[in-house]
């Protein structure tokens, strides 16, 4: 892939800022799904432009209803897949769907924030489709499967009208030296990567196991944490982990007052979260 094509941000975060003051000008306006990663949400809003939320179809983002709310004046979509905090992917058939019935105005935005540790059979390579779509950005980081969250180093992947109206945007000291050093040592260090993705996969496994006997519901995920059902209002529980050393996620912020966000550990820090857990219920 030739460096044209690819543009640095301080983590993934920055680049989806970016995006929206590159893209969504005054006037125009922008397709979320209404349970999805919270900054999509802030960015729009901070930049003061308009957007619609679509709410989710069971735990998946609704690409149907998405593509519907699609109008004259919307720029730009953003879909995270897997999703933030639902750990759902958006499917090969769900996401060309979606490309056939929107304008090829229209921007999509990609966020594989997670996207290593996807494992469904049917988990598109948004890269090649951006062969037949040029107006597609494909977003991923350092920050997750990589370990690197602290350095900041995320990156975009688009054609290179894309990535050269982004760099024309970002500060040209934007990503440290460092950052990069790290980065670059991590994708060298594929055994390492391997270890980390087989170890969450079967973290998640084992994390959903006991999750479901303790009378709860987990939701079948694709990233590297399960959101949980807790069947009764979850910031008790929550705050009363806290307490106990646990630190997990409420999700009021989401809308989902009833769940958790259990992010897969080390084996220890699994069993310390499943046993705490046990007590506080």
């Amino acid at each position: 892939m030739s460096a044209d094509r690819v543009v640095l941000g301080n983590g993934s975060n920055e680049l989806i800022e970016l995006i929206v003051r590159a893209f969504v000008l005054d006037g125009e306006d922008a397709v979320i799904s209404g349970t999805t990663f919270v900054i999509y949400k802030l960015v729009l809003r901070g930049a003061g432009r308009a957007f619609t939320e679509v709410p989710l179809n069971g735990y998946d983002c609704d690409l149907d209803a998405m593509a519907a709310a699609v109008g004259d004046r919307t720029k730009l979509i953003f879909i995270a897949s897997p999703n933030n905090p639902t750990g759902k992917h958006t499917g090969k058939e769900a996401l060309a769907d979606l490309l056939a019935r929107i304008s090829p105005d229209v921007l999509v935005v990609m966020d594989e924030a997670y996207g290593e540790f996807a494992s469904a059979a049917d988990y598109p390579d948004t890269v090649a489709l951006q062969e037949s779509r040029p107006r597609l950005i494909t977003l991923r980081t350092f920050s997750k499967a990589y370990g690197l969250a602290g350095l900041r180093c995320g990156y975009g992947i688009a054609s290179p009208e894309i990535v050269g109206l982004l760099n024309r945007l970002r500060q040209p000291f934007n990503s440290s030296s460092p950052a990069q050093a790290a980065a670059l040592a991590a994708l060298g260090d594929t055994d390492h990567l391997e270890h980390s993705l087989r170890a969450t996969r079967q973290g998640l496994a084992r994390l959903a196991s006991r999750l479901s006997d303790l009378g709860l519901r987990p939701v079948e995920s694709q990233a590297n944490f399960v959101l949980v059902d807790m069947g009764r209002p979850a910031r008790p529980i929550f705050e009363a982990l806290l307490q106990r050393g646990v630190i997990v996620r409420a999700m009021d912020a989401y809308a989902l007052p009833h769940h958790l966000r259990i992010t897969v550990g080390t084996p220890a820090e699994n069993d310390c979260c499943l046993s705490e857990l046990e007590q506080v219920l």
